[in-house]
C-alpha cells in the first residue's frame, strides 16, 4: 500500500476522519467535538430533541403537534 490515511484516535461518530484526530461530519450533522457529530435540527425542538437530521422526537410526557 502506497498511501497514508489520517487516524482519529477517539473515533469519529457520524462522520469520517478527514485529518489527524479531526472528523468531517456527514451531511445533516454538526460537529460538537473533534470526534463527534450530532444530528442538526436548525429550528430546535421545544420539549424534545433532534434524533436524526431534521427529525424531532418528543421528551417523555410530551406529544408532537
Amino acid at each position: 500500500m502506497n498511501e497514508c490515511v489520517p487516524v482519529c484516535k477517539d473515533g469519529c461518530v457520524n462522520g469520517r476522519c478527514s485529518a489527524s484526530n479531526d472528523c468531517e461530519c456527514q451531511p445533516g450533522y454538526v460537529k460538537v467535538s473533534s470526534s463527534m457529530c450530532l444530528p442538526d435540527c436548525p429550528n430546535g425542538c421545544k420539549n424534545g430533541f433532534c434524533s436524526a437530521p431534521g427529525k424531532y422526537s418528543c421528551n417523555e410526557g410530551y406529544f408532537p403537534v
